[in-house]
């Protein structure tokens, strides 16, 4: 309990009260304390999550002083830090009406009541609370706020956080939780609004920095996101949250070189971060340095051992660079390490139908698109290896489906029309193919070189002709 004192020791007074604490527990004997001298040795311990010294030292307190409630407050409030809120309404229960005025005591009771579901009774508690409170109005109705957030009622706490800042609009912990609670609930303009309002009152506070380029990025500021990243890094160079923010930040931007330096400079504070080596080597296949990759991969595996991403990093490095054995082989070590992993089902489909095994890269497609149905890359895919090998109905099949789902995806409709023609289905072949020159006129080109045998369809050059001539005709009309 006291073998790790570093920073313990505020002054000589703290110093001289846990000397006399550890002499009692260890001698078994027991030591008078006065009132206040516990206070300190309770908070001590609490303020550093050393909870169960905490404990030991409060129930040392009541049995010192037996009648005292605002010790019993304390040890429900320790009781429910440490998720015990039956025992904590037990503890509440015994004080009786002797603090009927103390609104902590309805605080701790709300919480305990909260934990265990009792919504509506933790609602009056907390209510009680407020009302009895005179001073601390905003740090009252931040601790309730804080028992909702835990609980996951995030409109309570959004209710509460905005009372507490109605009155105190300073209070950085009420600042920066409703940030945090409008990032949970998916608002992030409304999260945007705090964090800057926190930053107004505390500019070089990286954390709140970062988590404003977080949100930045979900809204699709792109230019504001990495400003903050920036002034995060600017604040704490080392701040490791905001050169990840940052990197894949860069990365979405497809800005793959400077990902990979920011990657690169993570690593070498902490060349064992598995996560940050595969981030690294995705950038290296974005850019086409497949050795690198490999390299970075291989890195990742030796750290890890069975690690299922760097093997699909792997198998995607030598599938660039065509060398398709190597390409299964790692991929084969990634779905043996996570055989539900849809992605690596099709990456292997896609290494197979490169070595003409149709048959098998079907099957690896069936299994992707049992575990992921709404993959429709990999439906498209699958369809097509139906079609080489000239099962015309199973590819009409999947696609059917598919087209009712894209509805503005032009290749779906033009892909049907294909393979109706090769299954002697000429009418619909023709709506499907009308639906395909709506959305994209001249996707045709496409299909008539990739299906040879849609060009002979006397149909579709008609159908052709006529919204060409729409086409030329409404052009002409706007000029």
């Amino acid at each position: 309990m006291f073998d790790d004192r570093d920073d313990f020791f505020e002054d000589s007074e703290t110093q001289e009260l846990l000397d006399r604490y550890q002499q009692m527990m260890a001698l078994h004997q027991p030591v008078f304390f006065d009132r206040y001298e516990f206070d300190c040795l309770i908070d001590y311990f609490a303020e550093r999550y050393y909870f169960k010294d905490a404990l030991m030292v409060i129930v040392h307190a009541i049995r010192q002083y037996p009648a005292d409630s605002l010790l019993k407050i304390k040890y429900a409030q320790l009781l429910i830090d440490i998720s015990r809120p039956a025992k904590a309404l037990s503890v509440i229960k015994s004080i009786g009406k002797t603090a009927d005025d103390n609104y902590e005591l309805y605080l701790a009771k709300g919480a305990a009541l909260n934990l265990t579901g009792k919504g509506f009774e933790a609602r009056v508690a907390f209510d009680n609370a407020f009302r009895l409170c005179n001073e601390f109005k905003d740090e009252t109705a931040y601790c309730i706020a804080q028992s909702y957030m835990q609980t996951g009622h995030l409109k309570l706490a959004d209710k509460y956080l905005l009372l507490a800042f109605r009155h105190n609009p300073e209070n950085l912990l009420v600042l920066y939780d409703l940030g945090s609670n409008y990032e949970k609930m998916d608002q992030p303009a409304k999260g945007i609004r705090y964090y800057k309002k926190y930053l107004e009152i505390d500019p070089f506070a990286e954390h709140v920095w970062n988590n404003l380029g977080i949100l930045y990025t979900d809204t699709g500021n792109m230019h504001r996101a990495q400003e903050a990243f920036d002034y995060a890094l600017a604040i704490n160079p080392r701040f490791v949250p905001a050169c990840l923010g940052k990197a894949e930040l860069l990365t979405n931007l497809e800005r793959y070189t400077e990902a990979a330096a920011l990657y690169t400079e993570l690593l070498n504070e902490n060349n064992g971060d598995i996560e940050v080596l595969n981030l690294l080597g995705h950038c290296y296949l974005q850019l086409e340095d497949y050795m690198a990759a490999i390299g970075i991969f291989g890195e990742s595996i030796k750290l890890a051992g069975d690690d299922s991403m760097a093997w699909f990093g792997i198998g995607k490095a030598y599938y660039g660079l065509c060398n398709y054995g190597l390409c299964m082989e790692a991929l084969d070590k990634a779905i043996t390490s996570e055989p539900d992993n849809a992605s690596y089902w099709c990456m292997l489909g896609e290494a197979l139908s490169q070595v003409n095994q149709v048959n098998k890269a079907i099957d690896a497609f069936t299994l992707a698109l049992l575990l992921k149905p709404d993959d429709h890359d990999a439906t498209l895919a699958c369809a097509q290896l139906f079609y080489r090998k000239r099962r015309y109905a199973e590819a009409i099949e999947l696609l059917v489906p598919l087209s009712r789902e894209e509805h503005g995806n032009a290749l779906v409709f033009y892909r049907l029309a294909a393979y109706l023609v090769y299954d002697k289905r000429l009418d619909e072949a023709k709506h499907y193919f009308m639906l395909g020159l709506k959305l994209q006129l001249h996707g045709y080109n496409d299909m008539f070189t990739q299906f040879p045998k849609t060009r002979s369809i006397a149909a579709f050059r008609r159908l052709v002709e006529r919204y060409l001539c729409k086409t030329r005709l409404m052009f002409n009309a706007d000029n």
